[in-house]
């Protein structure tokens, strides 16, 4: 039987640990039982050498990612975003998922992406072996991927050929991405002028203001905004609003064209909002 068959009742947020058992009983069940894998489990072109930004995006048109670790003030961004229909990616680090896990399927259960954010927060260059932090992350993270949508976004928010090629053969090509912001990275901070990291705690007016002439400048793109500081909760819902007055669109993370595409080539399916993840393959 496809896992991606089976629909799941929605259920309230109190009832995690039925949520997270069934889960992983239909992962082991379809991807392990048999020792044959279905095509939700397919390997993919997986992880790309260059990153996928939101270049694809048409004029006018953003979407959102959000990195760092899950917390209740994440599950309340998740809620805010469906009530606006918005559907963005969250990239979580791997050590913040046992002590969270009512928030994170809450997330999940508000139609969020969950996407690996590697396990910590720390640098490429400061972690002993990338390879091992993405699997342990995916092994944490796999119970809550909707549709087999497998996101990635690497350390730094930046992309890197060589990770890419580890990664892929160590059985992560499920994975679309490197998932690489065009606005509030650190990349694109040089580039975009907004950096989240120069935001005071204090004034979040002034925050919205910064990524809104950034928005303005640029005219499109792949927004990104840290977990973990609430100022981002009010700078979220001001922005939101003042661009959608503007008459920006905001879109699904899984509806960007090169995204969906990376997506589909990795045997997920965009667009899904029901179905679990698919079998580890490694």
């Amino acid at each position: 039987m496809s896992i991606r068959s089976i629909h799941l009742p929605r259920l309230r947020w109190g009832s995690t640990r039925l949520v997270e058992g069934l889960l992983v009983v239909l992962l082991l069940a379809g991807c392990l039982g048999s020792g044959a894998k279905g095509p939700e489990c397919r390997q993919g072109e997986g992880l790309s050498a260059i990153g996928v930004t939101g270049a694809s995006l048409s004029a006018r048109e953003l979407a959102l990612v959000f990195s760092g670790p899950i917390d209740a003030g994440a599950a309340e961004l998740g809620s805010y975003l469906a009530l606006q229909n918005i559907r963005a990616g969250f990239f979580i680090y791997g050590e913040s998922v046992s002590e969270n896990k009512g928030a994170l399927s809450h997330l999940k259960l508000s139609g969020q992406l969950i996407g690996n954010g590697f396990y910590s927060s720390q640098n490429l260059e400061n972690i002993h072996d990338p390879v091992q932090a993405a699997l342990r992350t995916d092994h944490l993270l796999t119970p809550y991927v909707t549709g087999s949508i497998f996101l990635m976004r690497f350390p730094g928010g930046n992309d890197d050929s060589s990770l890419a090629a580890k990664l892929n053969r160590q059985g992560l090509a499920k994975y679309a991405g490197p998932i690489v912001a065009d606005i509030g990275g650190v990349r694109s901070g040089n580039v975009s002028g907004f950096s989240p990291s120069g935001c005071s705690d204090f004034d979040p007016d002034a925050c919205t203001q910064s990524l809104l002439t950034a928005v303005r400048a640029t005219g499109k793109g792949l927004i990104e905004l840290p977990l973990g500081r609430p100022i981002f909760a009010t700078v979220l819902r001001d922005f939101v609003t003042a661009v959608v007055a503007e008459g920006f669109q905001v879109r699904n993370l899984d509806t960007i064209p090169d995204v969906q595409y990376r997506i589909q080539q990795s045997g997920g399916t965009a667009g899904a909002a029901t179905g679990a993840g698919s079998c580890d393959d490694y």
